[in-house]
């Protein structure tokens, strides 16, 4: 089964710099933006509401 798939990239013309790139964009760009946003958006929300239990308790914990 993986050398028909193989075969039929190789038809294709699937070159390996294709396949970096998917990789590099499943495992490393979406998943980075992903966590860098839900960051992001965690620095906002405590900086703009430090009064919520959520922020208050973080800031007990680590502060």
């Amino acid at each position: 089964m993986i050398e028909k798939a193989a075969e039929r990239n190789a038809q294709r013309g699937v070159k390996g710099e294709s396949k970096r790139m998917r990789w590099l964009l499943g495992w490393v760009i979406i998943p980075g933006s992903l966590l860098g946003l839900l960051f992001a958006w965690g620095v906002h929300v405590g900086a703009r509401h430090p009064d919520m239990w959520l922020a208050r308790a973080l800031s007990w914990m680590f502060g």
